[in-house]
Order: C-alpha cells, then structure tokens, then sequence
C-alpha cells in the first residue's frame, strides 16, 4: 500500500478508535456520575430535613429490629433436625389405635419392636432410646453432681441421627454396659479442658464406675437434647442373668407391652414409608396381642416433622412459627406505612425542587430513581441502627424466648433474615413515594399549585387504617393471652397444689412409713403423701383393664396413678362417692376412679362393681372429682388411682402456711438421715405448674413486645400524616384564627377525620382478632371465654394513644401566629 494511503487509513482508524474509546468511556461514567448525584441530593434531603429523617429513620429501624429478631426465632425453630445428613430418609416410629372411640398416638414404641425391626426390608439402620428417670449422683476427684438427664441408647442412634463424636468412634460408641458418652458441654463440666476419653466417672450413690469412651457434640437444634448416654444393653443385664442359656431376646428386648422408647429408622433410598410402616404393625401383631393390638396401626413421622407438626401430622408448633413470621411482615408493612407517610408528608415542601428538575432536563424515570436512591439510603442508614439495636437487646430477647440464639452478619442465616427484611421493606416504602413524587406536573409544582390527587389521599387513609388495624389487632391478642394465662394460673385444678413441694424417695423407699411419721411430728408440716409419679404430669397409662359391659372391640385408654393411703386428703383431692384407701391389704383390691372415667365407661350405680386392671381383679371403691392431672392443653381423661406401696418413688410434703422454711429443714433433716449419698433437691409444685406453661407464658411476653412496638411506629405514623395536613391547611388554619376560632376547634378540625380513620381500624380489627385469638384458644381443653368487652377495651385503648399521638402537632399547628400561616403560602 502506497505510502500516502497508509497515512490516510491510519488517521481514519485512529479517530474511530479514539471516538470509540471515548463513547465507550462516556457509557461507563454516566451512570456512575448519576448515582453519584442521586446519593448527593440524597444526603442533603436528609441533611435538610433532620427532624422528619430522624423519624423516619427511627421508625424503619425499630420495625427492621422487630422483624430481624422475629424471624431469627421462626429460622431457629424451622431448623430443628435439617443439618443431619440424610434427613430425607430418617423417621421417627408412631403408634396409633383407637382408644374410647378417638384415635390415639404416641411418640414411643414397646423395645421389643426396635430389636425385630432389623427384620423389615427397607430399614438400613434403626435405633432406640429411652429417658433415664434415675437420677445419678456422678463424681471425678473432686467434682460431685446430680444428674438426671440421661438416657438409655442404641449404639445405632447416633450413627442413624448424624450425631458428631469430637472424641471416639461413632461406628463403636461403647466398649461394654459401663461406657458413657458425654456432651461436650458435660465433658467440660467434669474434665475442664482436658481429654475426656478413657476418664473413669463414679456413680457414688450405687458405687458404680463408667468409663468414658466418647464425647460428642449436639447442635441445640437437635431433637436429641440429653446431656449424656448410656448403653441400652445395661436394661438387658438382670433379665439376661436370669435367662442364662436361654435363646432369643431378654429384658427389654423382649418386652411388647412397654411403650416407653422412641425409635428413629433410616431407610433405603426409594423404600416407601408406608409399606414399613405396614410391616412393622404386622410384626407386633404377629409376635404379641392386646387391646392395643387389636386396632394398632404404624405410621412413620419424617425427622423433618417431629419438632414442628403433631404426631398425626397435624400442624403443631408451626402455628406459632407461621403466626410470628406474619407478625414480622405486619411490623415491617407498619414500618414502611410509617416512612411512606412521613415522605409523601414533605412532598409539599419538595413540589418546587420536583418541578425546577423537570424543567431542566430531569425525566419521570431519573426522578424515580432518584426517590428510590433516597429511601435506600433512608434504610440503610435504618438498617445500620437496627444492626445496633439487635446487638443491644440480643441477650434480653434470648432470656425472653428461652432460647441462646446468636447473630453473626456473616452467618448465612442471618444474612437470609436481613435479606428478606430488607426486601419486604424496600418495596413496600420506596416505590410508592417514588411514583408520586416523580409525577408532579413541573409548572404548577413552581406555582405550588398541584395536588396530590383524591386517589392518593385515599390509599394514605387505608394505609392508616391498616396500620391501626393491626395494632388493634395485638392488642386484642394480647388481651386475651392474658387473660388465657391468668385464667390457668387462678383456675381450680382440682387438688390443692400450694405449699405442696416434692422430692425423691430414694433410700427412703422401704420405710416410707417411719419417714411419714417422723415428719408429720414437725408442727411446719402439715400434710405427707406419696405417688409413684408427678401428680400434675401423669404420664402412665395402659388399656389393658375391663369392667362389666365393656365392649371388647373398643379399648379404653385409662391413666394410672399409684399412691399411699393419705393422698385425697393429703392433696385435697374431693371424693365424691365410695371411700378412700385404709393402708390395709385388701386396699390392693380397691380402685377409685375419676368422675371422667366413669362418664367414658357409661356406668350406673359404680360403686362396688368389679374392675380389673393389668391382672389384678378388683372393685371400684370409691369416685374423686376430676383433677387436672395433665396441662390444660389436654381434656381430662379417665384416671384411676390404685393403692400401691411398691411403686412410690416420690414424696409430697405440704408445708403449714406460712411456715415452708422451716418445713423444708425439717424435711432435709430427715433426708440426711436416710440418703447421705445424695444432695437434696426439692420443687414446689406451683413451679411445676408453671413451668408447663412456660411456652404459653413466653408468647404473651413476646405479644406485649410486638404490640407495643406496633403502636409506637403507627403513632410515628399518625404524626406524619397530621404534619402533612397541617402543612397542606396552613392558610385556612390561619383565616379561621383570625376570624376568632379557638385552639380547640381547630385542633378538633384537624384532628376529626383521623379520629374517624381509627374507629374504622378498630371496627374492622375486631372480627379479625376475634378469629385469630379464637384460633389460639382451640388449643387448650379448658379456656377463658372471649368476652365482649375486650374489643371496645382495645379499640378505646387505640383511640387514646391516636389523640395523645394527634394532638401534640395539631395543637403546635393552632397556636401558630396567624399572620405567619398567612404569609406561609
């Protein structure tokens, strides 16, 4: 190519690629400069308007607080059992049979069926366990402790529940009956910061030593929550000592007829849980019959399911996780409300600006996004307080739940909360604001003549409604919680549980008599008795019993309740017919049943008919009024109390009023005597009464915080939106001052339609409390009824806080100097 046209061509190219280059660059920046301008003009609205953006900032970041912490909770529940590996296919055994004409179930399998379970194709692997009621005095060196919560385990269990051995083989978890496998936490508890495995742990009150062979450590979101384990085999020993020689199954392993053993399987990939699920009621049809068995059908609850739904599958805890989840959008929908209310508020003071920056170029689209820039940076800023916050109250919200959440930025469920938070709240306060301020009409936004439109005046009434809407709504919820929980601690349970505290038996067991006599002579003490298991938290029952006209095809389901001679009298208990226990032999022979019991069995004339339980063979002798031997959440089913010396395992003491002090000395004096080896331990059955509760207890706290919070961000609200009235009637507040209207009537005119707006949110939040609370209230058998004048209570409640909220601005806007309102426009 000749020299000239080389020049020419490679000044063409050059000024292309230069054009280019810089067209490319001039891409690249403008959007950068734009942001740039966005965050600017951002920054100095702020700046400009510190009172509104202070407000608004506040608001956001005490809605995000509420939302991140509540749904921190509903993660934390939804967790439970989804880190195990293989969680799909792991399920948890269920029986159900038919019981006085209902269908019943339980967690817990008889052992006998965990051992032939092997048996079932379609089942790699199972695993059974059992609470260990004893309590264990276990000692190293120096360190002497009182453990109960223990249980007995399948070496299988842990490789089946993904359990994770810091120390020792998952594959070989014990050596022999004298291994223990401790928490991490217990391992800590005993040997500090040393190596836990191949340590000897001594049971002094048996003389017994266990030698430690693993250490492993349990998420708190594990269906497994024991603080350590022992072989299941050591409940085989004394019945494989006597069966000597014998082949098959002994002990526990043999035994059908204790459903007291939950069991976890592991199925094969592609096994349907159905067809084991038949298998298995086949196998114990085939290998034991009762009335149980007769109706006995299987089903396998997934692992995924056990903490959060019942064991019907029914919805369980995950109303409470679906209700606060709810909770958490409705606070952050108030929030936004809240911030959307204060935005629109300045749009008067924004007209001019809005319509200068259309006349010099700005689009309907630059403007959007330039509101939009100013809310993200309104919620960051939100966010950031809110992070703080979170912080601040983090330890009083875990006291609050009972729980030991955590909250670390870079968790990923964490980051998953401020996510959705953040999500929730960004569109529902940006984009409307954005919209009606971009729309403004430039020329009569310099005039100041535009107008918001009758459309947006009534989407901000019904925000306004729904805000207060809802806060009615959790005072109503909270009303009634209270009253539910009030209404259980006051209600009459049927025995008298004040001044009442128990204790263990222990080495007392045998000379229960002496012990009872020795206490009774203490003037601090005014009644003794003793059952075989907690009066409140009856746990035994069995269908295996009969009396004249049963119907064999229909097994009745009874509880059982073993207990010494003084128990009515003891724990007040009222008899209403037939006669208690004398302490004679022939009260073997005697059964008092309760007034449910005897409904359920549809007998006439009871006393001294014939009534068999287990294998014993006797009559009824004697009917006590029903009592509340399980939590209000259950109906009051048949119970029986049976005079049996043999199966008392817990003493009860009713200490004279005022006197409780010195009754538990006197008790403790009588407690060395007998068991040296053990640290006295004691709990009031009012603690025990509540403590049953507790869940109850903590989702009304948990209501009065939510509420509160939802009325304070409503109030910011409402104070928004009367700023941006008493903005817009600036001139006419003015004219009407001059023309002699008094401070009241104005107030009264500014006020009035708000006051109308929350009378129409307490109207229709009513019905609507009254359906979730009525929801809530199917929970428990027993129930305070919902009564009328809890609504008006909320609604005159709202109103209250509305005309505190509403009359502090509008009394400022009617104390204004008329000529000032005059000149303002």
């Amino acid at each position: 190519m000749p020299d000239w046209r080389l020049a020419i061509f490679n000044m063409l190219a050059g000024n292309y690629l230069c054009n280019w280059h810089n067209s490319v660059c001039a891409n690249c920046i403008k959007p950068l400069l734009m942001f740039k301008n966005y965050w600017k003009t951002a920054f100095r609205s702020v700046r400009n308007n510190k009172f509104t953006s202070f407000i608004s900032i506040f608001g956001l970041a005490i809605g995000l607080t509420a939302g991140i912490l509540i749904l921190l909770w509903c993660q934390d529940e939804k967790s439970y059992n989804q880190s195990i590996k293989g969680a799909a296919n792991i399920y948890r055994a269920v029986p159900g049979f038919m019981s006085g004409g209902n269908k019943s179930y339980f967690p817990t399998v008889p052992p006998a069926l965990g051992y032939v379970a092997k048996q079932v194709p379609g089942i790699e692997k199972s695993g059974r366990i059992t609470t260990n009621w004893n309590e264990m005095v276990l000692g190293y060196k120096d360190k002497v402790f009182s453990e109960r919560n223990s249980a007995f385990i399948d070496p299988a269990l842990f490789d089946v529940l993904d359990i994770a051995f810091i120390e020792g083989n998952r594959q070989m978890p014990f050596h022999d009956n004298r291994s223990i496998v401790l928490t991490e936490a217990y391992a800590k508890k005993y040997f500090g910061n040393e190596a836990a495995l191949g340590k000897v742990i001594t049971r002094q009150d048996k003389k017994e030593s266990y030698t430690v062979t693993g250490v492993v450590k349990m998420p708190h979101n594990s269906q497994v929550h024991f603080d350590y384990f022992i072989p299941f085999n050591i409940l085989n020993e004394s019945a494989a000592a006597t069966a000597a020689g014998t082949n098959g199954p002994t002990g526990e392993d043999a035994d059908w007829n204790n459903y007291d053993f939950e069991m976890y399987l592991r199925l094969t990939p592609g096994t349907t849980p159905a067809a084991v699920a038949a298998a298995l009621t086949r196998l114990q049809k085939a290998n034991f019959s009762d009335n149980i068995t007769r109706t006995l059908e299987y089903h396998l609850q997934p692992l995924s399911q056990v903490h959060l739904y019942n064991l019907d599958g029914s919805d369980g805890l995950i109303t409470m996780v679906r209700i606060f989840t709810w909770v958490a959008f409705v606070i952050l929908l108030i929030a936004s409300i809240n911030y959307i209310n204060l935005t629109t508020a300045k749009a008067a003071q924004r007209a001019r600006e809005i319509g200068v920056r259309k006349i010099i170029g700005a689009g309907k689209r630059q403007l959007f996004f330039q509101f939009v820039g100013e809310s993200v940076l309104v919620f960051l800023m939100a966010m950031v307080v809110s992070v703080l916050l979170v912080k601040l109250v983090f330890p009083m919200y875990n006291a609050l739940t009972g729980k030991a959440l955590s909250f670390n930025l870079f968790d990923t469920a964490v980051l998953k909360v401020l996510c959705i938070t953040m999500a929730v709240t960004l569109v529902a306060s940006a984009v409307y604001p954005a919209v009606l301020l971009s729309s403004f009409r430039p020329l009569q936004a310099i005039k100041g003549r535009f107008s918001i439109g009758r459309g947006n005046h009534l989407l901000r009434k019904l925000l306004v409604v729904s805000q207060f809407g809802f806060s009615v709504v959790f005072i109503i919820c909270t009303i009634i919680i209270g009253r539910q929980l009030n209404y259980i601690r006051q209600m009459n349970l049927g025995l008298d549980r004040e001044n009442v505290f128990r204790i263990d038996l222990k080495n007392m067991y045998g000379r229960y008599d002496a012990v009872k006599d020795a206490l009774l002579r203490e003037p601090s003490i005014a009644g003794v008795t003793a059952a075989g298991q907690d009066v409140l938290q009856v746990s035994s029952n069995t269908t295996t019993n009969d009396w004249p006209g049963k119907d064999p095809a229909k097994p009745q389901l009874i509880f059982t309740l073993p207990v010494e001679r003084d128990f009515l009298s003891a724990m007040r208990i009222k008899l209403v017919a037939g006669k208690g226990f004398s302490g004679t032999a022939a009260d073997s022979n005697y059964f008092i049943l309760n007034e449910a019991a005897i409904r359920e069995m549809g007998l006439k004339d009871p006393i001294g008919k014939s009534f068999t339980l287990y294998q014993t063979k006797g009559i009824i002798a004697g009917i006590v009024q029903d009592f509340h031997y399980l939590n209000m959440h259950a109906k009051i089913g048949p119970c029986v109390i049976l005079w049996k010396p043999q199966w008392l395992g817990q003493l009860y003491v009713r200490a004279a009023a005022g006197h409780t002090q010195d009754a538990l000395a006197a008790v403790q004096r009588v407690w060395n005597n007998y068991n040296p080896g053990y640290p006295f331990a004691y709990v009031f059955l009012d603690d025990v009464y509540n403590k049953m509760y507790t869940a109850d207890q903590r989702t009304g706290a948990l209501f009065k915080v939510f509420a509160f919070i939802a009325i304070f961000i409503s109030c910011l609200g409402l104070f928004g939106l009367m700023t941006y009235t008493a903005q817009l009637k600036t001139r006419e507040i003015g004219i009407r001052k001059v023309l002699g209207a008094s401070v009241f009537s104005v107030t009264g005119l500014l006020a009035k339609d708000f006051i109308r707006l929350v009378v129409i949110a307490v109207l229709i939040a009513s019905p609507v409390g009254w359906y979730f609370m009525n929801s809530w209230l199917q929970n428990f058998a027993y129930r305070s009824p919902v009564s009328w004048w809890v609504f008006p209570l909320a609604g005159m409640f709202a109103l209250l806080i509305a005309v505190v909220t509403l009359s502090f601005q509008a009394i400022r806007a009617a104390l204004a100097k008329p000529v000032k309102s005059l000149r303002s426009e």
